[in-house]
Order: structure tokens, then C-alpha cells, then sequence
């Protein structure tokens, strides 16, 4: 309420229709004015209320307790956990106070009491354990970029730069839209650091999710002896080294499990940034940065430290020229193309799957995104079933169970063995570059295959009269993750059917319990029509 007074400027009529939109929103107003002696009813209260409201600003707190840290840092000391550390250290000195004790008998002592201590310098199989990161981190992206090789991209030169500035250790933010090639970027500079011989960690939190600790999730996710920034500083000794962090938006996907997930890797990036020499660059979507308030908190606190440096950098659309180059390597004239044509074509995403039409003969036409997935997807469907003589029920099954697993646990990869009975189907594809199988995990290619099938499966209920989109929307947690789902299912209402499309929008804008970032999105998103419907026009007016 405090951000909508801001942005209404105090005026009680605006705030009155475009923020007191939901009952509980309007309720939650009425008990404030009670609270403060005035009537949610009277025009000049309300007033009054606005501008209290407009004076405050709130912030959601997440803080770890000083015992908690101090139990962080005693695991980093020795191999077993740190509360039990904590308490035998806390009795010995006590014991102790009054006599001095040099290190060799606090070390002794440490040792009689059944600790051992942490010596990652010794450990012979980190160097190879870091190997297999870097080598899972490539295998899992090369198969999935155009024609399997990395469009050279000035990012990642500039990026490096921003990495190796001596002094102290810093934290990246690399943003930009879905689809933009983050991932491909941060692919490029691996291969620089590669090239300068610069010690670097990469971890990809859709293929390797956060659960239970951080020393579990090291050892059995990334088989590493302690957590990554202890692992790499060990294994850089004093060269700077660079902690890389990809796909942050996975552990975001939904709000299921998500904060236990977040507090894993944000112990993970405290813990890296407690090292001088250690820049940590953190990959993500941008609206994830800007709009998640454990995020931001954590941001915020880190700003209040000169300890770190925190930088942002954007990755952002493919030059033309370059869009241009590729298309002509498929025997198209980029000029023959429309001018949103060229606009979608400028994200990597969208680039890669109108290769995969190209490559057959069978671009077509489109407008938006949801209409290139569209097409992407009846072109793997005919494919699968002229060349793979797979059947609709064994796809279909086959996707379903896929895409159920993932959207009921909040995950963007699912257990291997949910597919098991469907060995043709997996192959195909596989071998269409549709998933990947990392050990006993399946994931999509790409988020935006996941959410296309969702919608997609939305969109056949609605048609046929079994599912409103507002009864869909409402039913969900509306979070973040949802926003390009939305946007997709707009997009291809919009094309299928004009009435059900101008409802849903009046919906969504005048009905309760539709979250604000949503209703911006859409606004966004009619922002973005080229040609407005009447309705469209006369919503926003």
C-alpha cells in the first residue's frame, strides 16, 4: 500500500481505483485508517492516509543470527558440523581462562576431542573435481547453442575485465531478458579465463538445485569435499579466482522450497565473498534482481559493506548484423523479414529456434514469440512422429509426465526414471535437442519449452470450454516464474480467440487477486502490439 501512495501521487481517487482493486487490499486499508483514528470512506482521511503512507518504506528482512554464522565459520575450519564445534571450544576456553594456550595445544585439543581439521591443500582430488564442473557446465550448454558453436559476443571481453580489477572481492550481477544468451556468455568467458589460466567454479543451479545444507548439496551435487568458494580459494592459493553462478532464476521458479534453496546459495555467495581475491559473478534473469525482496535485501546488505564491490552488467540483444550474417547462412534474405520479426530474432533463444524451422525449409510467419514456439513445437511433433515413427499417445505421455512433475514440485528438472517407459520417446528427444539427462535428473533445453507446454496444454482446456484463464492464474501463486507464461498464453488467446483474450484482460485488470507485477506485465505486454485491437484500445484508455 505504502508503494502504491507513491505512485498514485496522494490522490485519493486514483488510489481508489487502480490500487484498492481486491477486497483484501480494501480491508487491509480500513483496519489502517481505524488504526489511525480516520474513515476509509471520507475523502479527506484518506488523504491523511496517503500521506502517511507515501512517507514509509518497508523491507523484508532475512538475517542469519550470530550464532549461525559463527557456526558457518567453525565448518570452515574443520570437517565436522560447527555447532558441536562451537559449544566444545566455548567449554575449553572457559576451562582454560586465566592460563595461556598456544596453538599447537588448542590444536591437540581440537584433535583428542574427535575434530579433524580442514586441509583442502592436500586434498589430491579437488584439481579433478573442479575439471568435471567446468566439463558438465560446457557439455550441458554446447549441444543447445546454434549449430552447437558460441556466437562471439563483446560481453564476455568486458565481463572479463570487470572480474580480474585487483583488490577486493567483488560481486557481478549479470542480467538481461530470458532467452538474451546470458548462459552463452558466461560460456565465452570460461573460455577466456581458460585462455589467461584463471581459476574459475561454475555451478548451474537448474541442473544442481540447492537442498538441505551446503555441505551436503557440495558433496553429493558437485562432489566437492567442502563448499565451492572454500574449494576454489584452496585450489587458486593466491591468484584471483572467479565463483560462477548460473541460472539463479532456477531456485526461483516457483515460491515452493525456494527459500530453503535461496538460503543454500546465499550462504554459498557470503561465504565466497569473505575472500579478497574472489570475484563472484551471479547469472539470473533481470527481473529476478530487481524484483525479489530476499534478493534486494541481500544486495542491499552487501552494499553496506566496503568489503565487497558490487557490479551490474546487462547482456542485451544480438547485434543485426550478426542476426543478419545467420540468417543468410540459411539461405534467407534478412531483409525480406518483418520488422518485429527482426526485433524477436535480436534474443538468442528465439534466434536458435528459427534455425531449427530454417534448417527445413518451414519458417512461416509470426509476430510474437509464443507464435515462433508454436511453430517450433508442431515441427518437432511432425518430425518425432515421420522419422521416429513415435506415437502422439507415447509424445504426449511422455511430456505430460514430464512437465506435471515439474510444475507440482516447483523444479525445472524432474527424475529420470518418471520417463523410463517411454525409451523411444526419450531418444527422439534427445536427439531433436528438445532435453538433456544429466545423471539421474531430465531438464528441457531451455525454461521457455516448459512454460510453452504448460500454456499449451492451458490453452487446448480453455478452447474446449473446460478452464477459464482467470480460474488458471488465480489457482496459481502467481510468481515471478509465471510472468512469461502469462505472457505466452496472451499472446496465443490473442491469435485463437479475440473475445475470450479482451475478457481475460478485463479480468485480470478489475478482478481481485491478481498480483500488481502480473497486471504490469500485461501492460507491458499491450505496449508491445504493433496493430491494437478496438477492445485493446478502449481497455486502456
Amino acid at each position: 500500500m505504502a508503494n502504491h501512495a507513491r505512485t498514485c501521487d496522494r490522490d485519493p481517487v486514483d488510489f481508489d481505483r487502480h490500487c484498492l482493486i481486491s477486497k483484501p487490499i480494501r480491508s487491509s486499508f480500513g483496519k489502517l485508517c481505524q488504526y489511525w483514528n480516520l474513515t476509509s470512506e471520507n475523502e479527506r482521511d484518506i488523504a491523511r492516509a496517503l500521506n502517511l503512507l507515501s512517507r514509509m518504506e518497508f523491507e523484508r528482512g532475512y538475517w542469519d543470527s550470530e550464532e549461525t554464522k559463527l557456526h558457518r565459520i567453525a565448518e570452515c575450519i574443520i570437517n565436522e558440523e560447527g555447532k558441536g564445534f562451537v559449544a566444545f571450544l566455548g567449554d575449553y576456553l572457559e576451562q582454560k581462562m586465566g592460563n595461556t594456550q598456544n596453538a599447537s595445544q588448542l590444536i591437540t585439543a581440537i584433535r583428542e576431542n574427535g575434530y579433524s581439521l580442514c586441509d583442502l591443500r592436500s586434498n589430491p582430488s579437488l584439481p579433478n573435481a573442479i575439471n568435471k564442473l567446468q566439463v558438465r557446465f560446457r557439455e550441458a550448454l554446447v549441444p543447445h547453442l546454434i549449430d552447437q558453436k558460441e556466437l562471439k559476443r563483446p560481453e564476455s571481453e568486458a565481463l572479463l575485465q570487470l572480474t580480474l580489477v585487483p583488490g577486493k572481492s567483488r560481486l557481478i550481477f549479470v542480467t538481461g531478458e530470458p532467452g538474451c544468451g546470458k548462459s552463452g556468455v558466461l560460456l565465452q568467458l570460461m573460455d577466456l579465463l581458460d585462455q589467461q589460466e584463471i581459476p574459475h567454479l561454475p555451478i548451474r543451479l537448474d541442473t544442481d538445485y540447492p537442498e538441505k545444507s551446503v555441505r551436503t548439496f557440495s558433496k553429493e551435487n558437485l562432489d566437492l569435499p567442502r563448499s565451492p568458494s572454500q574449494c576454489l580459494r584452496s585450489y587458486a592459493g593466491e591468484q584471483r579466482a572467479v565463483l560462477l553462478i548460473d541460472q539463479l532464476d532456477a531456485i526461483r521458479w516457483t515460491s515452493r522450497n525456494s527459500q530453503k534453496a535461496w538460503e543454500i546459495c546465499k550462504e554459498i555467495l557470503d561465504d565466497a565473498l569473505h575472500f579478497q581475491e574472489l570475484s563472484v559473478v551471479v547469472v539470473g534473469r533481470t527481473m529476478d534482481f530487481e524484483d525479489d525482496p530476499k534478493i534486494k535485501h541481500w544486495k542491499q546488505e552487501i552494499a553496506n559493506s566496503d568489503a565487497v564491490s558490487i557490479e551490474g552488467f546487462t547482456v542485451g540483444a544480438l547485434a543485426e548484423e550478426d542476426v543478419a550474417a545467420l540468417v543468410g547462412n540459411y539461405g534467407m534474405i534478412y531483409a525480406s523479414l518483418l520488422p518485429k520479426e527482426k526485433e524477436i530474432l535480436r534474443n538468442c533463444q528465439n534466434l536458435r529456434l528459427w534455425t531449427e524451422l530454417a534448417k527445413h525449409g518451414t519458417v512461416q510467419v509470426f509476430s510474437n514469440r509464443a507464435q515462433l514456439l508454436q511453430r517450433v513445437w508442431e515441427h518437432y511433433k511432425r518430425k518425432a512422429c515421420s522419422e521416429d515413427n513415435l506415437s502422439n499417445s507415447d509424445m504426449h505421455e511422455c511430456l505430460n509426465v514430464l512437465v506435471s512433475s515439474m510444475e507440482r514440485h516447483g523444479r525445472l528438472n524432474a527424475p529420470r526414471t518418471l520417463i523410463s517407459c517411454h525409451p523411444n520417446a526419450v531418444e527422439t528427444f534427445k536427439r531433436l535437442g528438445i532435453i538433456s539427462i544429466d545423471g539421474s535428473r531430465v531438464r528441457f533445453s531451455h525454461q521457455s519449452h516448459l512454460d510453452y507446454l504448460i500454456i499449451e496444454s492451458i490453452l487446448n482446456k480453455l478452447l474446449h470450454g473446460e478452464e477459464k484463464p482467470i480460474h488458471w492464474l488465480k489457482s496459481s501463486k502467481q510468481s515471478l516464474g509465471r510472468r512469461d507464461q502469462v505472457r505466452l498464453l496472451l499472446q496465443l488467446i490473442r491469435d485463437e480467440d479475440s473475445v475470450i483474450y479482451l475478457i481475460f484482460l478485463r479480468e485480470i485488470f478489475s478482478g481481485e487477486d491478481i498480483r500488481f507485477h502480473i497486471q504490469h506485465l500485461v501492460l507491458t505486454t499491450l505496449g508491445q502490439v504493433t496493430e491494437p485491437m478496438d477492445g485493446e484500445v478502449e481497455l486502456v484508455k
